[in-house]
């Protein structure tokens, strides 16, 4: 099976392909980072999320799709943070995929050990933070 994680920042789009049965086997295809203009009219930012976004699920077929929902947002960055989540769980119900959202408390919950137990998992990578975040969402998906 394979999964794609996102996670948003100000003008970053992260995202980890991860391929496997369950997360003890699970491997990383891909990780990357497509950059954006945050400060763009809304129409072309969701634009942009719509390209970046058929872009990826297009190149790597995914089953799932889990994204990091960042929660204490103010008011200018709910575009590019929370606008760009409707896209993408748009785009999912449109193909088929199945959408899940993690919010940035049950990341860090528990002193951070998903965080911990995912760089274990992962070792050989080098995962930091968003990168490190849209793995983790993505697998957590593997059950």
């Amino acid at each position: 099976m394979k999964i794609v994680g996102f996670a948003i920042s100000k003008d970053e789009l992260w995202y980890s392909v991860l391929e496997g049965d369950n997360k003890s086997n699970a491997h990383i295809i891909v990780c990357g980072k497509h950059n954006f203009q945050s400060e763009s009219n809304i129409a072309d930012l969701m634009i942009t999320f719509k390209n970046l976004f058929d872009e990826i699920i297009v190149k790597y077929s995914p089953q799932k799709i889990a994204c990091k929902l960042y929660l204490p947002t103010v008011l200018k960055q709910i575009p590019y943070m929370h606008y760009s989540i409707g896209v993408l769980a748009l785009i999912c119900g449109e193909n088929g995929i199945s959408f899940q959202q993690r919010s940035d408390s049950w990341i860090t919950a528990s002193n951070k050990k998903k965080e911990l137990e995912c760089l274990a998992h992962f070792k050989d990578e080098n995962l930091k933070k968003e990168k490190l975040h849209a793995t983790l969402v993505a697998w957590y998906e593997l059950g």
